[in-house]
């Protein structure tokens, strides 16, 4: 128990390790997600060698645009929360373009 006039710590270091522990584990989700989908992709696009590149290319693409603008969508709308990537630094805008090319070169290479 805090002295008087004093805050207890306990309760929001306690919700804080809890918000971490979510946070570790929703992580170790998404890669795990990322990892089996970026498999299944790469098996998929092995299945698919008799039809063009450019088509298994695009419609790669189209798909991705899709699932992005959902997901901005929902975020948006649902989620009470302005497009957050609007708000990055520098710093962090080079990182998510170095990102998003690095990605691209993967997908072709």
């Amino acid at each position: 128990m805090a002295p008087e006039g004093h805050a207890d710590d306990y309760p929001l270091d306690k919700a804080a390790a809890e918000q971490g522990s979510l946070n570790q584990v929703g992580g170790l989700v998404l890669v795990l997600m990322a990892t089996v989908m970026t498999s299944s992709v790469n098996a998929l696009n092995r299945s698919l060698k008799a039809i063009p590149f450019s088509v298994v290319l695009f419609y790669h693409g189209f798909v991705g645009a899709c699932i992005t603008f959902i997901m901005l969508f929902v975020t948006v709308v649902f989620g009470g929360r302005p497009l957050y990537f609007l708000d990055f630094s520098p710093y962090q805008n080079s990182l998510l373009f170095i990102a998003t090319t690095l990605g691209a070169f993967a997908l072709v290479a």
